[in-house]
């Protein structure tokens, strides 16, 4: 059989990287100094990036498992529980720059020498309080791509 593909597992069942085979035909399956070798011989799924980031090795059943896309940067997926965990302050700690990000994008708005109406300044004040509101109001959050974040006045370029 050809070896299409050489993986180096880490002790968890992460996939550290793939090798393509033809460069690693005389690497030996099983413990190695960079971790676990398997040979794999068949296509893989997807990309190899994609398939190192969503699928893990299950030692006592000899197979790769497709865990999924991770949720988040801060994200690692907890075999014996089947699930992804995360620390939510490292989320919230996202989700507080891009809130940061998007105030000092307005800034200019709660300057006295704006050309904004008085309406528009009232509604910039209050988009500027919505978005510092944002972080207390949010209980165990997955990701900043899931938060709902107060609706920009079209004046202010904030996305």
């Amino acid at each position: 059989m050809i070896i299409k593909y050489v993986a180096f597992i880490a002790d968890n069942g992460k996939i550290n990287r793939l090798a393509r085979g033809k460069i690693h035909d005389g690497e030996i399956e099983g413990p190695s100094d960079q971790g676990y070798v398997k040979h794999i011989f068949e296509d893989i799924p997807s990309g190899t990036a994609s398939f190192c980031n969503e699928f893990i090795y299950d030692f006592e059943e000899d197979t790769f498992v497709c865990i999924g896309e991770s949720p988040n940067d801060h994200a690692t997926y907890d075999a014996d529980e089947d699930k992804w965990v995360w620390d939510p302050e490292l989320v919230k700690q996202d989700i507080r720059r891009e809130r940061n990000r998007k105030l000092s994008l307005c800034d200019w708005t709660v300057m006295p020498d704006n050309s904004l109406s008085e309406n528009q300044k009232a509604q910039s004040i209050e988009y500027r309080q919505a978005l510092r509101d944002l972080i207390g109001e949010l209980h165990n959050p997955v990701s900043v791509l899931d938060v709902s974040w107060p609706l920009n006045p079209s004046w202010i370029d904030a996305d």
